[in-house]
């Protein structure tokens, strides 16, 4: 029978404990390829569409609604903790015992590491809202954004299509702009 460990390897090489999560061992470039390469919708949309893109297009709709530069950093990274605990559909995600405790400390550490200050910002919480009425019009062609429980409007940009590298190269450009605004 062979050992399970306790950790997992991340694309740099680093060993990341999600379960006590270290800021130290966190690293963007990680971030950035693994949420780049993660689908969204468990990959029930009309093309591959990454939570790395996701995150970018929440960073910039918080800029469209006239969030400061930490506002747009955490809208970036807000989808982080799924870099080190996947990204799990939202009904699966509640039947998880354990698993907000997990992803809430998997964002502490995210947040320290990064020098985000307080709680997620409401502008984040509610562009990232905006982005999934959006992605629900143009990736899940849903016509009725009730049926998701949706309670704002998309956005009037259509979500273009972008490669899982081309998401990465995004990702990673945007954070180091943005700490370098900072």
């Amino acid at each position: 029978m062979r050992t399970v460990p306790t950790w997992i390897q991340t694309h740099s090489g680093r060993k990341f404990f999600p379960l006590k999560p270290d800021h130290e061992e966190i690293v963007i470039e990680d971030i950035a390829h693994s949420l780049s390469q993660q689908c969204r919708f468990t990959g029930h949309c009309s093309w591959p569409y990454s939570v790395g893109q996701h995150s970018v297009l929440v960073s910039r709709q918080v800029n469209k609604m006239g969030g400061n530069i930490e506002d747009q950093l955490w809208g970036l990274l807000h989808d982080a903790s799924e870099a080190y605990a996947v990204d799990v559909p939202t009904p699966v995600k509640r039947q998880i015992v354990g698993y907000a405790e997990i992803e809430s400390r998997i964002m502490d550490a995210v947040a320290e590491k990064f020098s985000l200050k307080g709680a997620m910002p409401e502008v984040v919480k509610v562009a990232d809202d905006i982005m999934l009425a959006t992605e629900a019009r143009d990736l899940m062609g849903l016509k009725d954004l009730s049926e998701w429980g949706i309670q704002v409007y998309p956005d009037q940009d259509r979500i273009k299509k972008m490669s899982a590298s081309a998401a990465k190269r995004e990702f990673l450009s945007l954070f180091h702009h943005l700490v370098q605004a900072r």
